[in-house]
């Protein structure tokens, strides 16, 4: 297991949901023969991402929000829990902002030089909530819910375990 933040959050909460993530990573993933690198808060082509998870078989862009509560989906509309607008930095919601975030940093990984031929495309997407939430995955339309997922981060072990992609092969890395 192997962490890096660039620098600290600017917010209080952010800075917390990574000493968490990377606490239950470390738990997990310290004494395993699997690699797994986690990156915090760092900028692809001008655009910040909260933190990224590489593992043999994946590759995981993660966005952290601060909220708890009965969570309703939209792809392009807002996001609600209990009320309250969930919004992804400055996109209409989460699911936008780690779609674009995703699609930055697949352009930016086509650049570097691979032993393999990891299908990119492949880049999956987790937003991880601070706090409990109820949600029902059968929100997620079928082509969203293959690479874009929701946790709250006491379950994210658990998730990020269960992502893979049989096209993405980083095991020489």
């Amino acid at each position: 297991f192997h962490a890096y933040r660039a620098t600290a959050f600017s917010h209080t909460h952010e800075n917390k949901a990574f000493d968490k993530l990377y606490d239950l990573l470390k738990a997990q993933w310290d004494e395993s023969d699997e690699p797994l690198h986690l990156l915090g808060n760092f900028y692809v082509d001008g655009c910040e991402i909260d933190a990224l998870v590489i593992k043999r078989n994946a590759v995981i862009v993660i966005d952290f929000k601060d909220y708890g509560g009965d969570l309703s989906f939209s792809e392009n509309g807002r996001w609600r829990i209990d009320g309250h607008e969930v919004r992804g930095g400055n996109k209409t919601n989460p699911f936008q902002q780690i779609r674009d975030n995703k699609y930055l940093l697949l352009n930016y990984l086509k650049q570097c030089d691979f032993r393999s031929d990891p299908n990119l495309g492949h880049i999956s997407g987790l937003c991880l909530f601070h706090q409990p939430i109820v949600f029902d995955d059968n929100q997620l339309p079928h082509n969203v819910s293959r690479w874009f997922h929701i946790a709250e981060i006491d379950k994210s072990i658990r998730m990020i375990d269960a992502i893979v992609s049989t096209t993405i092969n980083l095991s020489d890395y």
